[in-house]
């Protein structure tokens, strides 16, 4: 049975070839490791020079023939448009052995199998408990519809298929395919289109197994471009990357590959559940973790003062999690003191080099702990929706409708929140609101936006019992000095604020007022905001 199982997967395999761009792509298709080259072969054919045909192998080594031209560049056009519902939303590599499990959701087979091997027991889409944890066999309904797809794209090139030489090429192949000359939305493109025949996979091996730093750091910049082009297959590079690789390039003595693993560490956090980010963390193993950290504090000293949010952050992401297996190190950590410095410093300098605003945008949303299944960052929107006024937007709208699920989502995301706000507002720290309180006075509307959500859930958790200690009263202290200017923002004025912002505003000075003891609520009370200005927020 297995066996004609594998003849039907191998009798998938197809030419594909057509100079259309691609419109919507998701995919997977793993590759083998026991191919220590991961081969990427080019058949120097002789057809047309505008077509290149793409070989789908989901356990195979990532191959593509077509043509080259006299100066070795590979042409851009080895891309096809492919149907969503023919592609992974783990690997997004068009199936080879769809499987479809209990919640109706559909995987290829070998990414399925490697998120069960991680121990993970829930649905990578909904993020619903598994009942039985076996894989489904092939879905052959959904498999003969992708070989009729594929007969029917892939007729023109059927004349040359079996003629041509193979000739062997490394990783510069896919450099030249991505990187020649392309604007950021064409390099987004072909990845999508290299992804669609196991690209991802490639990526992860050269990563792991590359022999020069220089190729394993480009691996990591390719890996980051497939996420920024499919945000979902974060998920799947969060269970297969090579920790271990990531730690290397941390530790280099090149720039430009330092930069590529922190970038990548930061978009492999924006995971939905804080379960799947202590999983990934976790398995960087103890040792290497803590190694990491320590690398990761001198990365923070030396970077770019653009890039030391983003850094910061991870600091605090790591140290959560080394903080719940080992309870000594709650109390206190240099790695926390230094990222609270840093990040207090970053706000600083957004109000005099707008170069700073973007990654610390990020970095305050990031520490809101919301995120979608495509890495989105959620933080203002969840406040927004909390306050009733939701917008529509896919970003917005949870992935699933699972009461439990929602719930388990919720509880993680307020204790990380809580830990976040016990370790910015310890001891009743003045610089780093104080510094959140000047950027409300930024002309980018999006950090003041970031800022205000972040006032409001630190607000939300001051309120909770659990951070009710004997710092309270200095941290209220402290947060009381936001006041003046969270009042200027709901009372609006600036032309670079929206509705919104007079929102997030109010609803931080409500969640202030609320918290027991605070002697300044009498003046608090934030004015409802009116119909008219919710009209106004559902059309921005």
């Amino acid at each position: 049975m297995n066996g004609a199982r594998e003849q039907r997967s191998q009798r998938a395999t197809c030419r594909l070839a057509t100079c259309q761009p691609l419109t919507s792509s998701h995919s997977s298709s793993g590759t083998n490791p026991s191919h220590s080259d991961f081969p990427l072969l080019i058949g120097t054919t002789h057809t047309d020079p505008c077509l290149i045909g793409c070989e789908f192998s989901s356990e195979g080594p990532l191959q593509i023939s077509g043509s080259v031209t006299d100066g070795g560049q590979v042409q851009a056009t080895i891309f096809s448009t492919t149907p969503s519902d023919f592609l992974c939303p783990l690997t997004r590599q068009i199936f080879n052995r769809p499987v479809t499990i209990e919640t109706g959701q559909t995987f290829e087979r070998h990414a399925i199998v490697h998120w069960f091997d991680r121990g993970l027991r829930t649905c990578p889409v909904t993020g619903q408990e598994l009942e039985a944890l076996s894989v489904p066999d092939t879905n052959r309904v959904l498999t003969r519809l992708i070989d009729a797809w594929k007969e029917e794209h892939c007729r023109n090139l059927r004349a040359a298929d079996g003629r041509a030489p193979e000739e062997k090429l490394n990783v510069a192949v896919v450099d030249r395919v991505l990187h020649s000359g392309l604007s950021v939305s064409e390099q987004t493109e072909r990845a999508r289109h290299l992804m669609a025949i196991g690209g991802v996979d490639f990526h992860l091996h050269r990563l792991r197994d590359g022999k020069e730093e220089e190729q394993r750091a480009r691996a990591a910049e390719h890996l980051l471009l497939c996420i920024r082009a499919e945000g979902s297959c974060r998920n799947y590079v969060a269970v297969r990357v090579h920790g271990e690789s990531v730690v290397r390039l941390l530790q280099s003595e090149v720039v430009s590959a330092r930069s590529a693993a922190v970038r990548l560490l930061v978009e492999l956090l924006r995971l939905r559940r804080r379960g799947m980010v202590e999983m990934f963390i976790r398995g960087l193993c103890t040792a290497l973790v803590t190694e990491t950290m320590d690398v990761l504090l001198q990365r923070l000293r030396s970077s770019p003062v653009e890039e030391r949010a983003l850094v910061a952050v991870l600091l605090l992401y790591f140290d959560r999690t080394l903080s719940l297996d080992e309870p000594d190190r709650r109390n206190s950590s240099v790695y926390r003191e230094e990222a609270v410095r840093i990040l207090t410093e970053s706000l600083r300098r957004c109000l005099i080099d707008e170069n700073v605003v973007p990654n610390t945008r990020k970095a305050l949303l990031m520490l809101g702990g919301h995120f979608s299944f495509s890495g989105d960052l959620l933080a203002e929107d969840r406040m927004l929706e909390q306050a009733g006024f939701a917008d529509d937007t896919p970003s917005s709208t949870p992935v699933t409708s699972d009461a439990t699920v929602q719930e388990t989502e919720a509880a993680e995301t307020e204790a990380w929140q809580e830990h976040v706000t016990a370790v910015l507002l310890g001891s009743g720290r003045r610089p780093f609101l104080a510094a959140l309180s000047g950027c409300l006075a930024s002309p980018d509307a999006g950090l003041v936006a970031a800022c205000l959500t972040t006032a409001g859930w630190l607000s939300r958790s001051l309120a909770s019992t659990r951070l009710r200690d004997t710092h309270t009263d200095m941290q209220l202290a402290a947060f009381s000095a936001l006041v003046p200017r969270l009042k200027r923002c709901l009372a609006g004025g600036a032309a670079h604020l929206q509705p919104r912002h007079r929102v997030l505003a109010a609803v931080t000075l409500h969640n202030f007022s609320k918290i027991p003891g605070n002697y300044s609520n009498y003046h608090l009370s934030a004015p409802r905001i009116d119909h008219e200005n919710r009209t106004k927020l559902s059309n921005h």
